[in-house]
C-alpha cells in the first residue's frame, strides 16, 4: 500500500497569498482521517511555464497541493487575466487556467476505489475542474470547502486520452466540431465518411468535447482528455483563476476577483480581491463481495453443517456444496450477503465457528476468533457491476 501522507507544507509566509488549497480524500484511508496519499502532483508543461511567468508557487503537500503567489503580484496577475480575456462568441470570459496531472504513487488505487475495475492510467484519466463544485462543511467543522463534482458524491468521470492528433471516425458525411473547456471551438469541419483528424498541437492540455452532426454518424466518446505523453497519470485537474463569466460556476470557487466583465481599466487595479479556495477531490472506497474459502487441512476431517462466519455489520451465506480450488483441495465457500467497503483498517471483526468430523468419528470444535479481512489487492471483477468486485480470502484450519 501507499506510504503514509507526508507532513504538510508550512503555512504561507507573510506577504504570500494562497490561491488554491487542494486536498485529496478517500474513504479507504480511515486510519489517516480520510487523507489520501496516493498521488504525486505534476503541473503540465504549459501550466509550469505560465506559473513561472506569473510568479506563482506550487507545493505538493503529500495529500494535496497549494498554489501561492506573492501578494504584491496580485495586481499584475489580474492584469494578465484581463489581457487574456476571450472575445469569441463561445469562449468569452476569463478562461486562464492551471492544469495538474495526478500521478499514482499507490498501484492499488483502482482496486480500492469505486471506479470501473478495468480503468488504467493509459486507457483513461479522471478529470475535475472548479467550474463544477459544490459547497460542503469542512471536515474540521470550521468554514466551508468546495467538493469537486456535483451533489451526491458521484465518482469523477473517466475520459479516454488523446495526444496532439485527435482522430474522429464518422460513418458518413458530417459536420465535426471540437471545443475546449470554455466552449470555444478549436476546430470545425465538414468531412466525408472516414476519419477526421484534428490537431491539438499548441492547445492547452485539458478536456475537449466532440460534437458531430448528424449524431448518427459518430459512435465515439463525447469528450476526451488531451494530456502530455509523460508522465503517465491517473487524472487531470483544471483550475480557473477567476470566474470566467458572471453566471458560470460559484464565485467563491475562484481565487481572483470578481473582475469586471468585460475588462474596462487599461491598467491593472492597485488592489485585487483574492481568497483562498479550499478544494477537495473525494473518492469513495470500493465495496466488494468478500469470499472466504475455508479449507480443512489434510487429515483433519470434513467440516460439519454448523460451520458459519459471523460478525457485527456483516452476514455471510454458505455455498450449498464444497468448491474445488485450483490445487485440488476442497473448500467451503462463504460470501458476504452484500458488498462490504474496503478500509485501510477494517472495522469488521469476523469469527469462524463450527465443528469438524474427525477421521475416527469425533466432532472437534473449530474456532477462529479474528478472521483476516479483505486485502486492498487484488480485487477480481464481478459480473454485471464494473464498480464492484470480489475479494478472495483463504483460511486454512
Amino acid at each position: 500500500m501507499a506510504p503514509p501522507g507526508r507532513k504538510g507544507a508550512a503555512g504561507p509566509s507573510a506577504g504570500t497569498a494562497t490561491l488554491f488549497q487542494v486536498s485529496f480524500r478517500h474513504g479507504y484511508y480511515n486510519a489517516l482521517d480520510g487523507r489520501c496519499p496516493d498521488f504525486s502532483v505534476v503541473p503540465t508543461p504549459d501550466c509550469a511555464a505560465l506559473m513561472g511567468r506569473l510568479g506563482l508557487g506550487f507545493r505538493d503537500t503529500g495529500t494535496g497541493f497549494l498554489v501561492q503567489v506573492p501578494a504584491a503580484r496580485l495586481p499584475a496577475l489580474a492584469g494578465y487575466l484581463a489581457s487574456r480575456f476571450g472575445d469569441g462568441p463561445d469562449g468569452q470570459g476569463y478562461w486562464t487556467r492551471l492544469s495538474f496531472q495526478l500521478v499514482l504513487r499507490n498501484p492499488a488505487f483502482f482496486d480500492v476505489t469505486a471506479l470501473p475495475l478495468d480503468t488504467t492510467p493509459v486507457g483513461g484519466n479522471f478529470h475535475a475542474d472548479n467550474l463544477a463544485v459544490h459547497k460542503h462543511k469542512s471536515v474540521t467543522g470550521q468554514g466551508t470547502q468546495f467538493i469537486f463534482g456535483g451533489q451526491g458524491g458521484a465518482a469523477p468521470a473517466i475520459y479516454p486520452l488523446t495526444g496532439p492528433s485527435l482522430a474522429i471516425p464518422v460513418s458518413k458525411a458530417a459536420s465535426v466540431s471540437v471545443c475546449d473547456l470554455s466552449g470555444a471551438a478549436v476546430a470545425t469541419a465538414t468531412v466525408p465518411a472516414g476519419t477526421a483528424t484534428v490537431s491539438l498541437c499548441g492547445r492547452a492540455y485539458g478536456l475537449y468535447t466532440i460534437s458531430v452532426s448528424p449524431a448518427s454518424a459518430y459512435a465515439g466518446p463525447a469528450a476526451v482528455l488531451y494530456v502530455p505523453g509523460r508522465p503517465v497519470a491517473a487524472g487531470l485537474l483544471e483550475l480557473l483563476l477567476a470566474q470566467p463569466t458572471p453566471g458560470t460556476g460559484q464565485r467563491a470557487a475562484f481565487p481572483i476577483g470578481p473582475l469586471p466583465f468585460p475588462p474596462t481599466a487599461p491598467q491593472p487595479p492597485a488592489t485585487v480581491p483574492s481568497r483562498t479556495v479550499p478544494l477537495v477531490l473525494e473518492f469513495e472506497a470500493r465495496r466488494t463481495t468478500w469470499q472466504y474459502y475455508v479449507v480443512s487441512q489434510d487429515g483433519r476431517g470434513a467440516f460439519g453443517d454448523d460451520l458459519s462466519i459471523t460478525g457485527e455489520g456483516a452476514t455471510f451465506q454458505r455455498s450449498p456444496e464444497p468448491v474445488t480450488l485450483p490445487d485440488g483441495q476442497s473448500a467451503v465457500l462463504f460470501a458476504s450477503s452484500s458488498p462490504l467497503p474496503l478500509r485501510q483498517h477494517s472495522p469488521y471483526k469476523l469469527r469462524l465457528r463450527g465443528q469438524r468430523r474427525g477421521p475416527a468419528g469425533s466432532r472437534d470444535p473449530v474456532a477462529v476468533d479474528r478472521l483476516p479481512v479483505a486485502p486492498a489487492f487484488p480485487v477480481w471483477p464481478s459480473e454485471g457491476d464494473p464498480s464492484s468486485g470480489r475479494s478472495e480470502i483463504f483460511v486454512y484450519v
